[in-house]
């Protein structure tokens, strides 16, 4: 195999090994790039001057304005994280499933479908699940592995469910209508939820020790499975999903105009909950600019590891192995 073969190859293997390893994503992919790129450049397979095609494609990023929506997402989502609507839907949604089989693996699929559908990104997701619910899954012996599985499957369906972050930035790298890309997700999206409530019942069918049925009672007191409590935390996060996908869908906003009524409807429901402070909005800005930062940095370093794959023969590659790929 020639230089230009091996090096391609080489060149996904350590972005995938640095991942693997834990090094953070949005500096591997340009770290590697770099360093391939002067590999490249002493076999005589690179030129450094392709680099110079890096500053206009990284400000074509910076200027669009689909992208601005990404920031604005990230913070509708750690708002609402802030303002205890993940735990009142858990709470709601275990009350709702306490007298089935697997009950609050099904609630911590809502809540994640819930949540997903309006924050668009995993962290918080995942991270205010496993806080809250995973305690009292072990507290009424469910299984550890089954618990923590369903929490990171239903963590991530902020991926595909839309306002999807992950969509917003495929959309725009595809040229594709981003409110086109939430339409079509949606059905995609729902049937992961579905598939995932089959292995549920399924498996606590077959197997009912792993996921108990909870007690109706609590220290001898009946617990309130009072149908208002149920819709009362629903209705904020419903209201907050329609009013952002349904601008976007039917045409009435751009996604970026959208998520900025996203962002303040999320902070009007902290303020409605009694959960906002000048502290909350605070950190909720700090982390959005973090969450930001990152995803930027990680289209900045594609940018990077694009041009040094292209230059080292990646594309001719791919080709090679895929005749109608057009390149």
């Amino acid at each position: 195999m020639s230089v230009r073969e091996i090096l391609p190859i080489l060149m996904f293997v350590a972005l995938l090994a640095g991942i693997l390893i834990g090094f953070p994503v949005a500096f591997t992919i340009g770290g590697v790039a770099i360093i391939f790129g002067f590999i490249g450049y002493f076999f005589d397979v690179f030129h450094l001057t392709d680099f110079s095609m890096v500053p206009g494609k990284v400000f074509g990023i910076i200027s669009n304005v689909n992208l601005m929506a990404v920031p604005l997402f990230a913070f509708m989502g750690i708002m609402l994280e802030k303002s205890g609507v993940a735990k009142e839907l858990l709470e709601a949604m275990g009350r709702l499933f306490r007298n089935v089989k697997g009950g609050l693996l099904l609630s911590v699929l809502l809540v994640g479908t819930v949540l997903a559908a309006t924050t668009g990104i995993v962290g918080a997701t995942v991270v205010t699940m496993g806080v809250i619910a995973l305690p009292t899954m072990l507290k009424y012996q469910y299984n550890k592995e089954l618990s923590c599985g369903m929490i990171a499957a239903s963590g991530t369906l902020g991926q595909i469910i839309p306002p999807s972050i992950i969509l917003v930035l495929l959309g725009d790298m595809m040229q594709v209508g981003i409110g086109d890309l939430f339409l079509a997700a949606i059905i995609p999206g729902f049937f992961l939820v579905i598939s995932y409530v089959v292995f549920i019942i399924v498996l606590t069918t077959i197997k009912p020790e792993l996921a108990p049925k909870m007690p109706t009672t609590e220290n001898g007191i009946e617990i309130d499975n009072s149908i208002i409590k149920i819709i009362y935390a629903l209705v904020a996060p419903i209201v907050l999903v329609a009013i952002v996908l349904g601008s976007i869908m039917f045409g009435l906003a751009t996604p970026t105009e959208a998520a900025s009524c996203g962002a303040f409807g999320a902070i009007i429901i902290t303020i409605f909950k009694r959960k906002f402070s000048w502290m909350a909005l605070k950190e909720s800005c700090f982390e959005t600019t973090k969450l930001s930062t990152m995803v930027f940095t990680i289209l900045i370093g594609a940018q990077f590891f694009g041009v040094v794959f292209r230059g080292i023969g990646g594309a001719i590659l791919i080709a090679l192995f895929s005749p109608q790929v057009n390149l």
